[in-house]
């Protein structure tokens, strides 16, 4: 059984064991998957289950029409100004922090 036939049908493959909903299924290895009689059956119905999901999912309805919410969206607020600082200004707040005032 190929590994990654499994994993789209939602087994969980980890340390060499084959899983579904918490229950073991079978076993695996590089060469492939071994399952048992139980996992076989399991496989036929999920891949029966995902044929007939996917006829209904042929023909789907017309996406509804977005709904207005009527809102406007608030306007951003102008931005500030950057301050500009002249290397005096540097200066003075060194000494500051230098106590050289």
């Amino acid at each position: 059984m190929d590994l990654e036939r499994l994993k789209t049908l939602g087994f969980t493959l980890m340390c060499g064991q084959v899983d579904y909903k918490g229950k073991n299924y079978g076993t695996f290895n590089h060469h492939g998957a071994l399952l048992t009689d139980d996992g076989d059956a399991l496989v036929e119905r999920l891949e029966d289950e995902a044929a007939r999901g996917a006829t209904a999912k042929a023909a789907p309805a017309a996406p509804a029409p977005a709904a207005k919410t009527g809102r406007k969206k608030a306007e951003a607020a102008p931005a500030a100004p950057a301050a500009e600082t002249t290397a005096s200004d540097m200066e003075a707040d060194l000494n500051g922090l230098l106590g050289q005032e």
